[in-house]
C-alpha cells in the first residue's frame, strides 16, 4: 500500500504541500491551465493481491458502481456552493481535478409545471380563480405558468489555473520555416 501522506499542520507546511502538489492541465493542454489534482488510474493503486486488481477493473463496466463516486463529487460541488469542483478529466477520466466554478442566473422568471418550458417574464396575479389571461398562460401547451420561487441558475466551470504552479509551463515550439 502507499504510504499515508500526514496533513499539514501550519500555513508554511499547507504552502509547501500545495506548491509540490501534482497539477494536470485543466481542459486543454493548449490553454496553459492547470489545478491541483490526483491520479486515480487503477493501475497507480497499490493493492493487496492481483484478484482485488482484477476486481476492480471489472468494476469499471459497472455503471452502478460509479453512484456514490458521483454523489460525493455532487455533495462537494454543493457544500462550496458552486465555487469549486472536482471533476474526472484526461482521456480516460483518470485525474481528479479540482475546478474554479461559479453559478450565474438564468433569467427565467417563471415557468409551466405541465411542460417544462421557461419564460423570462414574471406571472402577474390571477383576478378570477381558473380563469387565466393569456400572459398567465404557457406559449407551448396553453397551461397556466408558476413564478419562481428563487431565481433558478446554472453552474460555470472555469479552465484557468486553480493557485500557482510552482514549476514553469514551458511554451510550445513552433516548427521554423
Amino acid at each position: 500500500m502507499a504510504a499515508k501522506t500526514q496533513k499539514p499542520r501550519t500555513r508554511k507546511d499547507m504552502i509547501t504541500y500545495l506548491a509540490n502538489h501534482f497539477r494536470y492541465s485543466t481542459g486543454n493542454s493548449w490553454n496553459d491551465g492547470s489545478s491541483f489534482a490526483r491520479n486515480i488510474k487503477i493501475r497507480c493503486i497499490n493493492f493487496p493481491d492481483r484478484d482485488a486488481e482484477d476486481r476492480a477493473y471489472g468494476l469499471l463496466s459497472v455503471g452502478e458502481a460509479f453512484f456514490g463516486f458521483n454523489r460525493i463529487l455532487r455533495d462537494f460541488d454543493e457544500r462550496h456552493d458552486h465555487e469549486w469542483q472536482i471533476a474526472c478529466n484526461g482521456r480516460s477520466g483518470g485525474y481528479l481535478v479540482l475546478y474554479s466554478c461559479g453559478k450565474k442566473e438564468t433569467g427565467h422568471k417563471s415557468y409551466c409545471p405541465s411542460c417544462g418550458q421557461r419564460n423570462f417574464k414574471v406571472v402577474p396575479p390571477c383576478i378570477l380563480k381558473g380563469v387565466y389571461s393569456d400572459e398567465q398562460k404557457c406559449g407551448i401547451c396553453g397551461e397556466p405558468r408558476v413564478n419562481y420561487q428563487f431565481p433558478p441558475y446554472t453552474t460555470e466551470t472555469s479552465f484557468r489555473t486553480v493557485g500557482k504552479p510552482t514549476r514553469k509551463i514551458m511554451p510550445r515550439r513552433t516548427p521554423s520555416p
